[in-house]
């Protein structure tokens, strides 16, 4: 006689996030006497993103203060990573609930009025429960007692949005960049290429052109005189948007960073001392894109003296980055390109003239990879 097929499924995974590290302590002991569920870790809202990177939870648990505006910003900042969240409040409005759920919760936890006289294990069941459906309505998430081919049962959470389309990024809001090293000849050679882009080219922009302070903003004006794309000297606290461009002002290194672990880019203004001699260096433009997880780079190295980019290139492509460089013939100096090429990073060698087709074809790439299933 045949057997009927049984999945048992491991402990859900959850992250615990709350201001109060002492409703954190309360949670994970409640939870944690749970063979269904494995608590991960505890954090605040600030430490979140950084948490679900290291721990990669299931569901998470987050104590909600709507009064709170750093932790709603930390919870938009998640909305995308496809991870059902379960708020716990002390009291919820329909507005807010609403609200709530446009930014990823599928379902509510209200606090008891007095936790020291409230049936713990009845609170432990209904969060649990609560945790169950949670985890069973994850894009493809069969239940714990389904067998394959079998769809998973409906959830039964108070609160259900649709899911946002399943993407590989940890910061789908990003814009892709498009980020360019040049030295020697790059002002002539960047008017070609800048010029050349289209005004809806879905990407923003960033140049490191070494060039000393007092002529970065007039060259900025020039590149923005001369083509469609919309090009300034980059100021601090300038939006990483798509469809601008920002040229390093001289004196600094040009830096992306963000207003908190998953929030919006912007570029910081860093007057650290030079990189072997260079203030705007591209090395530091690149290794910081690195270290802010941006996925979708493209980095092009132009005409110039020296290494600068050769190192910045390797860890962009590393991170899964497209990169392009200018070929010997039509650099003035061939140096930052050689070095570029000399590490076996670059993908595209191209003359001056199909730099401007390279990165349009590039980002295109990336924009469809993004829509893939």
């Amino acid at each position: 006689m045949g057997t009927t097929a049984r999945l048992v499924r491991q402990p859900i995974r959850l992250l615990i996030i709350d201001r109060s590290s002492a409703w954190r302590r309360v949670l994970a002991g409640l939870l944690s006497q749970s063979e269904e569920l494995r608590v991960l870790a505890l954090t605040d809202p600030e430490n979140a993103l950084p948490a679900i990177h290291q721990h990669r939870p299931e569901v998470l648990i987050w104590g909600i203060d709507p009064s709170d505006a750093p932790s709603l910003a930390a919870l938009r900042s998640v909305q995308y990573l496809n991870i059902p969240i379960i708020a716990v409040m002390s009291a919820v409005e329909p507005h807010q609930a609403n609200t709530l759920r446009r930014q990823g919760v599928v379902d509510i936890f209200l606090k008891p009025g007095n936790f020291l006289s409230a049936d713990l294990n009845a609170l432990r069941k209904e969060l649990t429960a609560k945790i169950r459906a949670a985890a069973d309505s994850r894009p493809g998430t069969a239940g714990p007692e389904t067998a394959p081919g079998v769809p998973a049962r409906p959830a039964t959470q108070t609160l259900v949005r649709p899911r946002p389309p399943t993407t590989h990024l940890l910061h789908p809001t990003d814009p892709i960049v498009v980020a360019i090293a040049a030295s020697t000849g790059g002002p002539q050679s960047l008017d070609r290429v800048i010029s050349a882009l289209p005004a809806d080219l879905p990407a923003c922009v960033l140049i490191v052109q070494h060039m000393p302070p007092g002529f970065t903003a007039s060259f900025a004006e020039r590149l923005n005189r001369k083509g469609q794309f919309p090009v300034k000297e980059a100021a601090e606290g300038d939006p990483v948007h798509a469809g601008r461009a920002y040229v390093a002002a001289g004196g600094f290194h040009l830096v992306v960073k963000r207003s908190f672990p998953g929030g919006p880019l912007f570029l910081h203004l860093d007057d650290s001392p030079p990189v072997n001699g260079l203030r705007p260096a591209a090395n530091v433009l690149f290794h910081s894109l690195v270290e802010q997880e941006v996925e979708r780079i493209v980095a092009v190295v132009m005409t110039g003296m020296g290494t600068d980019g050769a190192e910045g290139i390797q860890a962009i492509k590393a991170q899964g980055g497209w990169v392009i460089a200018q070929d010997e013939e039509t650099c003035v100096i061939y140096g930052m390109p050689k070095a570029a090429a000399a590490t076996g990073c670059v993908d595209r060698i191209v003359p001056l003239s199909s730099i401007p087709e390279e990165i349009v074809k590039a980002v295109q790439t990336m924009r469809l990879r993004e829509r893939l299933p």
